[in-house]
């Protein structure tokens, strides 16, 4: 009775906090960290190759670091972080933006859970929230994407990704490259799945 009890408290712990560590790793997988890491910075600007450092760097967003959309601490003007701590600091970030993006969902379209939606759905949505900033995500493409509807997806080119009107070619042809097929603009890695 005691171990129903203590399982029982530990479920209603982690109901209320809302925390599902399995779901939030298995998001994150090393493919879509890759990936992502590609999304953020292909060049890898800012690396001292010397040193084997990244120090933050002036992008057309603004200071950035490593994989990070922004510089988040000042003492990385000075020390700079390794390849490890800039992939830990990358795949704590995307954890982080999940809870934030599962409101909004929830709120604005009535999403009651962020594990209801196909991996794929999930990494599109952290992967926008993240690079460009979920208060630019357009409408069409959320709502495109929650239907997956990977036709009007492609055709319409909702994909884009642009600052002040001028595409980010790199963001655009690296999310070309991992999820349209080159054989069929209608063949879609994963959606609905």
């Amino acid at each position: 009775m005691r171990n129903l009890f203590l399982k029982f408290l530990a479920i209603s712990i982690l109901s209320i906090t809302g925390l599902n560590a399995q779901t939030d790793k298995s998001i994150i997988s090393d493919d879509f960290l890759d990936y992502m890491k590609l999304i953020m910075n292909r060049c890898e600007f800012g690396l001292d190759k010397s040193q084997g450092k990244f120090y933050p760097y002036s992008s057309r967003y603004g200071r950035r670091v490593a994989y990070e959309n922004k510089v988040s601490d000042k003492s990385i003007f000075a020390n700079g972080i390794d390849k490890k701590e800039a992939t830990r600091r990358l795949r704590k970030n995307l954890e982080d933006i999940i809870k934030p993006l599962s409101e909004y969902l929830n709120l604005t379209y009535g999403v009651k859970s962020f594990d209801s939606l196909s991996v794929t759905q999930r990494e599109l949505l952290i992967d926008w929230s993240y690079s460009v900033g979920m208060e630019t995500m357009p409408k069409s493409f959320l709502e495109t994407v929650l239907k997956s509807d990977w036709k009007t997806l492609v055709d319409n080119m909702l994909y884009v990704r642009q600052l002040e009107g001028w595409p980010d070619t790199y963001m655009n042809k690296i999310f070309g490259f991992r999820w349209i097929n080159k054989s069929s603009k209608q063949s879609f890695k994963g959606f609905g799945n």
